[in-house]
């Protein structure tokens, strides 16, 4: 009979792509054994549709690994939804094959979009492991071109380190251009729990120190803010050799 979590939901395969689908869930919450059950069906699905998964890194770490996760989790524990995502996702991102991932449940995406979490409101200059304010989203007091330097008391080169755990590359710069304005408010709520209220650390383009608090907005409001923004770029047509294509000077990018 099957009762895992993951077997109980539709499997979409294509290649080695692994996408989850969490429509029809059967219940929020899973005991160890279904837990168990989803860790290790996952593990073998990726032995039977990959031709290779361990080129990136050995069959025992992997195997190590997923071991040590079925441990970990406590007996009288049942893990939700995100929870038990939390735990797998960077397991399959260590694969590091830029192609085999583990797609975020559609209830969680849905949760999180519609009601489930308030985002930080700001549009932010991401450079590697530093960050920088471009715009206010909903009448945010800190001075645009300040330096984050903290968010919740965290450093927001270990914010993004976590972050990078969870995206998916064959190489570092994949995993870091994944981390942008409009996914990382997103990702502080799915990958660390912020969510409504935010304490910021962060410098002043004229070197100040400075603290504050700001309230999070949901992500209909953040989207929607943050692409009026977009629609204020200055873009031109240009007419190439091989025909016309858009180009927007600030980003030097053409499409």
């Amino acid at each position: 009979m099957i009762t895992s979590f993951f077997q109980r939901n539709r499997l979409f395969i294509y290649t080695t792509l692994l996408y989850f689908s969490t429509i029809g869930c059967a219940g929020p919450r899973y005991t160890l054994t279904e837990a168990c059950e989803d860790i290790v069906f996952i593990k073998n699905k990726i032995d039977s549709i990959h031709p290779n998964p361990y080129y990136s890194t050995s069959r025992n770490n992997f195997e190590q690994t997923i071991d040590s996760l079925i441990r970990s989790i406590a007996d009288d524990k049942k893990l939700t939804q995100k929870e038990l995502f939390l735990l797998l996702n960077p397991i399959i991102a260590s694969l590091n094959d830029g192609h085999t991932r583990l797609i975020v449940p559609n209830n969680i995406t849905f949760k999180s979009f519609f009601w489930g979490s308030k985002v930080l409101p700001l549009d932010l200059l991401i450079e590697n492991d530093r960050m920088y304010v471009k715009n206010n989203l909903d009448n945010v007091s800190i001075e645009l071109g300040s330096e984050i330097s903290h968010i919740n008391e965290i450093p927001i080169g270990k914010l993004i380190q976590t972050i990078k755990m969870n995206k998916y590359g064959d190489n570092d710069s994949m995993r870091i251009y994944a981390i942008d304005n409009k996914s990382f408010p997103k990702d502080l709520w799915l990958y660390h729990g912020f969510n409504k209220h935010f304490s910021l650390q962060y410098i002043t383009a004229d070197g100040k120190d400075k603290k504050g608090s700001v309230k999070g907005i949901y992500q209909p409001s953040f989207y929607h803010k943050l692409g009026k923004l977009k629609e204020k770029e200055p873009t031109k047509l240009i007419n190439g050799e091989n025909g016309y294509y858009y180009e927007i000077p600030n980003d030097s990018l053409a499409i």
